[in-house]
């Protein structure tokens, strides 16, 4: 089963795992964790750090990802990162990598996530006008 938390500004988070829950099914092995802006840095920190911990304490290791270096939820798992070293971080979170996380037989490695998420992103725009100048 996966170990995986996504931690984002606002609701991207839980919305990204119920996008999935439309396509593999159940979720089980994944939480979120919702940077809102009434919700105080400790409060945010203390949140994180339960959900961190509870996650290394499962079977498979933890996968944490965020949706953008820099940000609350990058900084507070950075530094948890620091204090215990046994999770995965990545920062820029996109569908693709929830998936690929969750399909995934192998448990996700930092780096297997990020191949995926990158290799997600294309312009379709240019294959287009590429395939027409091609046609040419």
């Amino acid at each position: 089963m996966p170990n995986i938390l996504i931690a984002a500004h606002g609701d991207p988070s839980t919305a990204l795992i119920r996008s999935a829950r439309l396509i593999v099914g159940a979720t089980d092995g994944i939480r979120s964790f919702e940077m809102t802006a009434g919700l105080h840095h400790a409060d945010a920190e203390q949140q994180l750090t339960e959900l961190v911990v509870t996650g290394r304490a499962q079977q498979e290791r933890l996968l944490v990802l965020v949706d953008i270096q820099g940000g609350s939820p990058f900084n507070i798992c950075s530094r948890l990162l620091i204090a215990h070293g046994d999770f995965a971080l990545v920062a820029g979170l996109n569908f693709p990598m929830v998936l690929e996380s969750l399909t995934s037989l192998t448990p996700s490695t930092g780096t297997h996530v990020v191949t995926a998420g990158k290799d997600s992103v294309i312009d379709i725009s240019a294959l287009i006008q590429n395939t027409e100048n091609n046609d040419d």
